[in-house]
């Protein structure tokens, strides 16, 4: 038989019940929280300037490589100038390069008295000038030898006419040292009457004769060793000669390969800048010169490039009411009105910049400007990513802090009992 519990009974454990599930449920509402969002309406802006491309030199448009809307890379070539004036002047150049640096190793070798040696490489690909150089070498040394061997010659004369002369003087000594011997012995002979004094006198003429003759043969032989010694420094000046007019001309060489190849510098960033380069990825906005053959004057703009950077700025506008709980560093989600929220998502951004005072915006209304960067600049659906273009509308939510849901359900009531009473 079935017992039933009064009606007193049901009752409590209704109330029981209850009191169970609010306590619960107040538990939860003081522990969970949810983000505290300060909203605002705003539009997608560039994250820098739109970028104008110019040409330094300016010159006659070959060709056109993109259409105004393109999107384009960064250093993707975007025009081409006519670069048969630059391309010539810095291949002449580029020529007189090599010419000089041939003529250095030629100058080097002459300078350091070495053997003139070029790499296979550089005879390969430059053999007419190798073979000059070459040429002019062998026919530089070939002179400098004929001088050396001239002086050389002389040298040798020298050297034996100071031997010689050495020879005589040793020669007349032995001379005058016999001649006394024999005038001594004559001059007895004489007092004895056994030779006349003709022969005396022959003798003492002939002793005088070779005195002289010695004393000029003593005179001579220093002039014979300062000869000698000229001859010799006129061979160490011919080769050193021969070096200082190579050093001289490898120094003057080197200077003028320095500023050749600083032109080089130059005549190569002429020819490079005829070929018109994107400095950013972007999109082509304007083309401001449109016809093959056209003239552009130098540092005329010929196109502008909106930049498309890895993230996007968003400038949004806020209520005054609302600017007091937003910081930068704050997170944002960002819904952009082109594509449905629900869809396709939202992106995160933060906040980076907020403006020191009001401005008037459209509606004649102040609010303060805040600028937010993105992570992303697409949507992703799937594998497609979705663009996101200069000017979109979007709708942010700034993440300001956390509240409890008690925290919400008690904030009319405490601003209620704060403002109660106060009326007059």
């Amino acid at each position: 038989m079935l017992r039933f519990k009064s009606p007193e009974v049901k009752a409590d454990i209704i109330l029981w019940v209850s009191l169970s599930f609010f306590i619960i449920a107040l538990i939860w509402m003081y522990f969970a929280s949810i983000d505290e969002i300060t909203r605002g309406e705003g539009k997608v802006i560039t994250s820098s300037e739109i970028k104008t491309i110019q040409n330094l030199e300016g010159g006659i448009v070959k060709k056109i490589l993109v259409q105004e809307g393109a999107t384009v890379r960064k250093n993707q070539i975007l025009m081409l100038i006519d670069d048969t004036i630059f391309a010539s002047s810095y291949n002449e150049n580029k020529l007189k390069i090599v010419a000089m640096q041939i003529k250095k190793i030629r100058l080097q070798a002459e300078a350091t008295n070495k053997m003139l040696i070029f790499a296979s490489r550089v005879r390969q690909r430059h053999q007419d000038l190798v073979r000059d150089e070459e040429i002019l070498y062998l026919s530089r040394q070939r002179e400098l030898q004929v001088k050396l061997a001239i002086l050389d010659q002389e040298l040798v004369v020298k050297q034996q006419e100071l031997l010689e002369a050495k020879n005589k003087e040793k020669q007349l000594i032995v001379s005058v040292a016999l001649i006394a011997q024999e005038t001594k012995l004559t001059r007895s002979l004489v007092a004895d009457g056994a030779v006349s004094k003709i022969d005396l006198l022959r003798l003492k003429r002939n002793t005088n004769d070779t005195a002289s003759e010695l004393a000029g043969v003593r005179i001579n032989i220093p002039k014979l060793l300062a000869l000698l010694r000229l001859t010799k420094q006129r061979l160490r000046e011919a080769k050193i000669i021969f070096t200082n007019q190579a050093q001289e001309s490898l120094n003057r060489i080197t200077l003028e390969l320095a500023g050749l190849q600083e032109t080089s510098l130059a005549l190569k960033d002429r020819v490079a800048r005829t070929m018109v380069r994107s400095p950013v990825n972007g999109k082509v906005n304007q083309i401001s010169v449109n016809t093959i053959g056209g003239i552009i004057k130098p540092g005329e703009s010929v196109m502008d490039i909106v930049p498309l950077d890895d993230t996007l700025i968003i400038e949004a506008e806020i209520k005054p009411s609302d600017i007091g709980f937003i910081r930068p560093g704050f997170p944002v989600i960002i819904r952009l009105t082109a594509y449905d929220f629900a869809i396709y998502g939202a992106l995160q951004g933060t906040v980076t910049n907020i403006s020191p005072d009001t401005v008037m915006n459209d509606r004649q209304m102040p609010m303060y400007q805040i600028k937010i960067k993105t992570a992303n600049n697409f949507l992703l659906k799937g594998n497609k990513r979705l663009p996101i273009m200069t000017g979109m509308r979007a709708s942010v939510d700034i993440v300001t802090g956390k509240k409890t849901i008690l925290d919400y359900l008690l904030k009319p009531i405490i601003r209620g009992t704060k403002q109660a009473l106060t009326e007059r």
